[in-house]
C-alpha cells in the first residue's frame, strides 16, 4: 500500500503502519498487529514503552486527564496489559510499581510525579 501526504510519499507492506499528518508522514514502523488491535478486544497492550507514551494512549480513554509532570518517570519503560474496563489501574500501577506520587484532582485530572 502507498500513501501521499504534503508531498511525502511512503509504502506500507504487511505489519507496518505510518501516522500523517498536514506536515507529512512519519517514519514507517514494524508493528505487532494484535497488540494495535487489541483495544478492539477491551485492552491496551504495552510492551517495552515509555509511561509518556503509555499514558498518552491511556488518556484516550480516560474520562479527564492523566498528566507526567516528571520528565524523568515518562522515560521509565512500562510493559503491562490494561483492560479498559479497569484503566484506572493504571494509576495504582505508576505509583506501586514506578514509585510515583500521585495528585488526584477534580473533573478527572491525575497529576503524576
Amino acid at each position: 500500500m502507498q500513501i501521499e501526504r504534503a508531498g511525502a510519499t511512503a509504502v506500507l507492506q504487511g505489519s507496518q503502519q505510518a501516522f500523517y499528518s498536514d506536515r507529512g508522514i512519519s517514519p514507517v514502523n514494524t508493528i505487532d498487529p494484535a497488540i494495535v488491535t487489541a483495544w478492539q478486544q477491551g485492552l491496551l497492550i504495552f510492551r517495552d514503552e515509555e509511561l509518556s507514551y503509555v499514558i498518552k494512549e491511556v488518556n484516550r480513554y480516560w474520562s479527564g486527564r492523566i498528566v507526567v509532570l516528571d520528565p524523568d518517570l515518562g522515560r521509565r519503560r512500562v510493559t503491562a496489559r490494561v483492560e479498559l474496563a479497569r484503566i484506572g489501574e493504571v494509576i495504582s500501577y505508576v505509583q506501586t510499581v514506578l514509585g510515583a506520587k500521585v495528585r488526584t484532582l477534580p473533573g478527572g485530572v491525575v497529576l503524576l510525579g
